[in-house]
């Protein structure tokens, strides 16, 4: 799909330099040509009239009908004549040949100037045959300084000029301009294709490479072609993908190791972990040795007091201090199991009062000493844990 896109845009801007020149070029060459074409056709027309007018001059002026039928037939020898008219100052037609498709103007035969009537196939030419003037002597024409006369019109040649053939020139000329027109296109056609595929070509390889290359593939390559136009470019790709894979590469090693001091670390903190469980848990048995004799020697003390009820109390209380601190080393010692994984948990319902007497039993000969009153609300709720 992009190297569709970018070929088809190269096509485009190759071909239409191309197809603008030659054209312009073209309808430039045909206009020349045309325009040269018709004006010799009209300058042959004006030269041909001009020359059976002077041809005419002596044959109007005595009337010589045959003569100037004889003038007329032999100037429809000529190619391209149509109908040849030969008309007196009073218009009347005195010789002529072919057949005449455009009509004369009025009082043609009178005017002194030349005149031409565009009738689309023909083209009519009226040449006015004026009398020539031939200077004897000035002396006998009221000497030299005499004002020259006017010529005296006898009368026009009508000539019809047929313009079949100039326009079978004008077409053979513009079939061969379009013929030109396309060889020159097909063979710019030719050259765009060839330069497209020389341009996209490369275009394309890039593009892929650089999709490649987003894509994570950083082991793509362009091939790179000596003297080609996109050479700098497709080593400046190769460049690129070759940094960005040693730049993926020290990425990974760095993790990699990374990631090896972090299991490193993690396997320490761990031994530390286990280690210290070990020791809480040696701490926790050897404490709970005193412990046990302590609370040996408070029940021996209470068989010595016998039944004096301060003492009692005092040494009830000194039992359930002691039985508190014996569960809580317990514990202690069943959390460092826990950690070390000696031991699973085992979750059970039990009462809250357990607790809230454990609590209670801790906290009131704390309070008594400071002169307060610490007293636990009974609950009869449940948990698990």
């Amino acid at each position: 799909m992009i190297g569709s896109g970018i070929r088809s845009q190269v096509l485009v801007v190759a071909l239409a330099p191309a197809i603008v020149v030659a054209t312009l070029l073209t309808a430039v060459f045909l206009y020349g040509r045309v325009s040269d074409l018709s004006g010799a056709h009209q300058q042959r027309a004006h030269a041909l009239a001009r020359q059976l007018a002077a041809n005419a001059e002596i044959g109007l002026f005595a009337g010589n009908q045959p003569a100037l039928q004889m003038l007329v037939n032999a100037a429809m020898r000529e190619p391209d004549i149509a109908a040849v008219t030969i008309i007196d100052r009073e218009g009347v037609a005195l010789a002529g040949a072919g057949n005449p498709l455009i009509a004369l103007p009025a009082a043609s035969g009178r005017r002194a100037q030349l005149q031409e009537v565009d009738g689309g196939e023909r083209h009519l030419v009226l040449q006015p045959v004026a009398a020539s003037e031939l200077s004897v002597d000035p002396l006998f024409e009221g000497g030299a300084l005499a004002k020259p006369r006017a010529p005296e019109i006898l009368g026009q040649v009508a000539l019809e000029m047929s313009r079949e053939e100039l326009q079978k020139l004008e077409r053979a000329l513009v079939s061969a301009g379009l013929l030109v027109t396309l060889v020159g296109l097909l063979f710019g056609s030719v050259l765009a294709v060839r330069l497209s595929r020389g341009v996209s070509k490369p275009l394309e390889d890039l593009a892929q490479a650089v999709e490649r290359v987003g894509r994570g593939e950083l082991a793509a390559r362009v091939e790179v072609e000596r003297a080609r136009p996109l050479q700098g470019l497709e080593e400046g790709v190769n460049r690129m993908a070759a940094r960005l894979e040693q730049a993926r590469d020290d990425l990974e090693r760095r993790i990699a190791e990374a990631t090896v001091e972090l299991r490193l670390k993690k396997e320490e903190a761990e031994q530390a972990n286990v280690a210290k469980s070990r020791f809480v848990a040696a701490a926790s048995h050897d404490l709970r040795q005193p412990m046990h004799a302590l609370g040996l020697f408070v029940d021996s003390l209470r068989a010595e007091v016998g039944g004096e009820a301060r003492a009692r109390r005092l040494l009830e209380g000194m039992r359930n201090s002691i039985d508190a601190m014996t569960a809580m080393f317990d514990a202690l010692l069943d959390i460092s199991r826990l950690d070390a994984g000696v031991i699973v948990e085992n979750r059970m319902d039990f009462p809250v009062r357990t607790v809230l007497r454990q609590i209670e039993t801790m906290f009131t000969p704390l309070a008594l000493e400071r002169g307060l009153r610490f007293s636990v609300i009974a609950s009869s709720a449940w948990v698990r844990s």
